[in-house]
C-alpha cells in the first residue's frame, strides 16, 4: 500500500490529498445575502422578551385534546379509500362566483361601529311579555279558535247592502219639483251701492274728526310751553348762529306781537331751509 506524503519543502497544493482539496467550511446558499436582515431581526427582538416567559411551552386544554388530535392524524393518514369521494354540491361552479362576492361584501362591512342596543323599558317589561305568551299560548290549546266569525255570504252581500243603505239616505223624492227662487240682481246691486257709499262716508268723517282732534291737541300743549323753556331748549339743540337768529325776531315789540304774532317778519322759505337743514 503506497502511502500519500502530504508533507513537502515547498508545501505546493499539489502534494494535498484529495479528501483535503475540498475546503470543510461551507454555508448555506444565499446566507450572505440573508445574514444583514436576519441580525437585524435578532438586535429587535433581544430584550424585548421578558426572562420569565418561557419559550417552550403548550397550547392549553393540549393534553385534553391530544387523543382527539391523534385520531384524526391517523385517520387523515389511512383514509378509507372506499369512504372517501372527492364531490362538489349540485350548482355549487355556477353559483361561485355570486357566493364569493357576498363574502368580500361581508367582510368588507365596518364592524367597529356595530352597536347592539335594546328599547327603552325593554327589560322593565320583558317579564310581562313572556308571561303573556306563556297565556297566550294556554289559552289556544284549550280554545282552537279566536270567536271571531262572520255570517255566512256576508262578503257576497256586503256590496248590494251598501247600494241599499246608500239609496234609503237619498233626498225625498217630493222635494225634487218644488222650484227655486231666483233673486233679482237689480236690487242686491241697489243695496250693495248704498252700502260702499256709507261705507266711504263713514270712514271720511272718523277720520275728518281724528285729524281735527290732533292738530287742537298738539295746538293746546305747544301753547301751554312757556316762552323761556322754548329758548332753553333751542340753545341746547342748536348753534349759537341759529340762538342768534331766532332771538332776533323774537324779541319784539309787544305791539308787533299782538298786532302780527311772534316771528311773523321770518320768511316761509327761511324756515323751510331751516327745517330742511336741520333734518
Amino acid at each position: 500500500m503506497k502511502e500519500n506524503n502530504t508533507y513537502h519543502d515547498g508545501m505546493e497544493g499539489l502534494n494535498l490529498p484529495e479528501s483535503l482539496r475540498v475546503s470543510p467550511f461551507s454555508v448555506p446558499t444565499g446566507y450572505f445575502d440573508e445574514l444583514t436582515s436576519k441580525l437585524s431581526a435578532q438586535i429587535g427582538l433581544k430584550g424585548k422578551v421578558p426572562p420569565e416567559i418561557q419559550s417552550f411551552s403548550v397550547p392549553n386544554n393540549y393534553f385534553d385534546e391530544l387523543k382527539y388530535s391523534i385520531t384524526a392524524q391517523v385517520a387523515l393518514a389511512n383514509p378509507d379509500e372506499e369512504a372517501q369521494s372527492w364531490s362538489t354540491p349540485s350548482g355549487y361552479f355556477e353559483t361561485l362566483q355570486d357566493t364569493i362576492q357576498s363574502r368580500i361584501m361581508i367582510e368588507s362591512i365596518d364592524h367597529t361601529n356595530e352597536s347592539f342596543t335594546v328599547p327603552t323599558g325593554y327589560f322593565d317589561a320583558l317579564a310581562d311579555r313572556i308571561q303573556a305568551n306563556i297565556f297566550e299560548k294556554d289559552l289556544h290549546q284549550v280554545a282552537q279558535t279566536d270567536g271571531y266569525t262572520t255570517p255566512p255570504l256576508y262578503f257576497e252581500k256586503l256590496t248590494a247592502t251598501i247600494v241599499a243603505k246608500a239609496k234609503d239616505t237619498s233626498p225625498v223624492s217630493g222635494n225634487e219639483n218644488k222650484p227655486v227662487r231666483r233673486l233679482n240682481p237689480q236690487r242686491w246691486i241697489q243695496y250693495a251701492a248704498a252700502a260702499c257709499v256709507a261705507a266711504v262716508l263713514g270712514t271720511a268723517s272718523y277720520n275728518a274728526v281724528m285729524d281735527h282732534g290732533q292738530v287742537n291737541a298738539t295746538e293746546t300743549h305747544l301753547a301751554s310751553i312757556p316762552e323761556d323753556e322754548i329758548i332753553n331748549y333751542l340753545s341746547t339743540s342748536n348753534s349759537s348762529d341759529d340762538l342768534v337768529y331766532i332771538m332776533e325776531y323774537i324779541s319784539q315789540p309787544v305791539e308787533t306781537i299782538e298786532s302780527e304774532g311772534v316771528c311773523s317778519k321770518i320768511k316761509e322759505n327761511d324756515i323751510e331751509d331751516y327745517l330742511n337743514y336741520m333734518l
